[in-house]
């Protein structure tokens, strides 16, 4: 059995990547890794840029085998599965379902990265990824598609709790991911729906330990090296952690060291727009909690009303001492709000 391209409701060979029309979705990207697989050339990819500068990262055509084979025997997809693919190629997300598709010679439905991609399917898949935008964006636009998805992966930032209430009733099998460029998408996988783990399950071939310093360091048999990450996490098992936060995105406010992620999480119900927890330096205690907010200012009442129910969900320590607004975050490329803002 081989994978399957279909396009526009047409079928391809990926063998014979010059019989795709160049009027078909990702028509360049999807051309160009083609011909890269093909060949085995190393997968050359960029970083999201969303806590520094973008930084090439490339990996072996082994490994992206390896990656891809870890996948279907975790999620139980045999040669045949179906699954969509409706991200940017040009970024780990996006061409490694595409060879995912190719390595377990999978149907690989093709369309344009857009806010509700499921809505595109005339039938439902047995996999696919989305950002947690794309999932907020389907919740509220047209929720019945998220059935059309079997088992959907998302990633690509946190999955906030709000989210998280929102797919009940709505959705198959949910899982959160954890990974990066580096490791070639996810390594580690939650289930958020149904029945939320707290926990990521690594998948096959990959062990994680924890350095001293309290950050996630991954490893096993893809990885010629140990990855250091800036992510901290209690390690559970060689294979289970729990995801705290970046450790560049620590607040130290006055020796009380805050991770503002997590704390998002338990506000973003409250938020009908973006959001996020930063600092400001402060005299006396180093930096300072402060709640930023995407659009434009709260009237001072909708303010004070925020902060009394923020000061129900979090200690003390952590509540936002002030808010301030940015008319539009800046973002990366592929949509992650830049920490810090300036």
């Amino acid at each position: 059995m081989k994978a399957i391209l279909r396009i526009d409701g047409v079928e391809y060979d990926p063998e014979f990547p010059e019989r795709i029309p160049d009027t078909s979705p990702l028509h360049t990207d999807l051309i160009d890794a083609l011909l890269c697989w093909k060949r085995g050339d190393d997968l050359v990819l960029r970083t999201s840029g969303s806590t520094g500068v973008p930084k090439t990262i490339k990996h072996s055509h082994r490994n992206a085998v390896h990656s891809a084979q870890a996948t279907a025997q975790f999620f139980v997809l045999p040669p045949g599965s179906t699954a969509l693919l409706s991200l940017p190629l040009d970024k780990v997300a996006g061409r490694m379902m595409l060879y995912r598709a190719l390595v377990n010679a999978w149907h690989l439905t093709i369309d344009h990265p857009r806010a509700t991609p499921l809505d595109a399917l005339d039938e439902a898949v047995d996999f696919a990824a989305m950002t947690p935008y794309q999932v907020m964006r389907t919740l509220n636009d047209c929720p019945q598609t998220l059935r059309k998805a079997r088992t959907l992966l998302v990633g690509g930032a946190p999955v906030r709790k709000k989210l998280i209430d929102a797919l009940h009733g709505r959705a198959n099998h949910v899982f959160e991911t954890y990974g990066m460029t580096e490791t070639l998408t996810h390594i580690a996988v939650k289930r958020i729906y149904p029945e939320p783990q707290s926990a990521f399950q690594c998948l096959p071939g990959i062990e994680v330990s924890a350095a001293a310093d309290g950050t996630l360091i991954i490893g096993g048999e893809r990885f010629a090296t140990p990855i250091s990450t800036t992510d901290l996490a209690e390690v559970l098992a060689p294979d289970r952690f729990v995801w705290l936060g970046r450790s560049d995105f620590t607040i130290n406010s006055g020796g009380v060291k805050i991770q503002p992620e997590p704390l998002e999480n338990l506000i973003s119900d409250l938020f009908n727009r973006r959001f996020i927890l930063g600092s400001r330096k402060h005299k006396t205690l180093g930096e300072q909690v402060v709640l930023v907010i995407e659009g434009l200012p709260l009237a001072k009442k909708e303010e004070d009303e925020l902060l009394k129910s923020i000061k129900k969900r979090i200690e003390k320590y952590a509540v936002p001492k002030k808010i301030e607004y940015r008319l539009q975050f800046l973002t990366t490329s592929n949509g992650k709000i830049k920490r810090p803002q300036p």
